[in-house]
């Protein structure tokens, strides 16, 4: 990750993790991303936007590391603590 967009999404996940959703702000995220306030809403169109973004890169982290340990081979109640784990 290294353009404007993936620091924002870094940035916003690593405040997301902190604080929460209500708790972090537009200018929180641009700050600890180094970018401009403007950027976010540019890249993302929205706070909520942003926050569902990362839910997606967080749950597809997981989804991709279950499917490199094979999560038990999908049986059901056999989720592995490494698949929990980010």
């Amino acid at each position: 990750m290294d353009g404007t967009k993936d620091r924002l999404l870094t940035a916003a996940s690593e405040l997301f993790a902190e604080r929460g959703f209500h708790r972090t702000t537009v200018r929180d995220i641009a700050a600890r991303a180094q970018v401009n306030v403007a950027a976010g809403n540019y890249h993302y169109g929205s706070k909520r936007a942003l926050y569902l973004a990362v839910l997606r890169a967080q749950f597809g982290r997981a989804a991709r590391r279950c499917r490199r340990v094979s999560c038990g081979g999908g049986r059901a109640g056999s989720w592995p603590r490494s698949c929990a784990r980010g």
